[in-house]
């Protein structure tokens, strides 16, 4: 299995990640569930973020971070068989370095939200079925 597949997999299984994006007054960090596809060997992760959210404006910076992580554990030095050993963490995380391209197509978000709605509550479609067209392009707007 190549890194990249390996990579793949892992941030489909622990798709709870932190997007972080900077300007000039530093960085800032917003917590997302992402779907992660591949196409023509290029990865793409996609969420949604509300509109009202401070983070989107600095979306449009050239480059952001977004740092998968999960299992995690404390290395005790009492582990080793030598005595001169200090602590350590053992740890898995992913990180993703690209651009963000905003969906604004009104098309494309709601294929978007029933893509998540696909992924993370398939139930929910019968709820999503009863809302009416003008609630879904408000909160698609959000």
């Amino acid at each position: 299995m190549n890194n990249q597949k390996m990579a793949i997999n892992f941030m489909k299984k622990y798709n709870f990640a932190t997007v972080i994006s900077n300007d000039k007054n530093g960085p800032s960090a917003t917590h997302l569930p992402f779907l992660i596809d591949e196409l023509d060997g290029e990865i793409i992760l996609t969420s949604h973020l509300a509109k009202v959210n401070s983070h989107c404006d600095l979306l449009k910076s050239e480059r952001s971070l977004v740092i998968f992580s999960e299992p995690h554990a404390y290395i005790s030095p009492s582990l080793y068989t030598k005595v001169q050993n200090v602590p350590t963490w053992n740890y898995i995380a992913v990180h993703a370095y690209g651009t963000i391209e905003i969906i604004e197509e009104p098309d494309e978000l709601i294929a978007l939200m029933e893509k998540s709605i696909e992924a993370f509550e398939p139930g929910y479609f019968k709820q999503w079925g009863q809302l009416s067209e003008k609630y879904i392009m408000d909160y698609s707007k959000e």
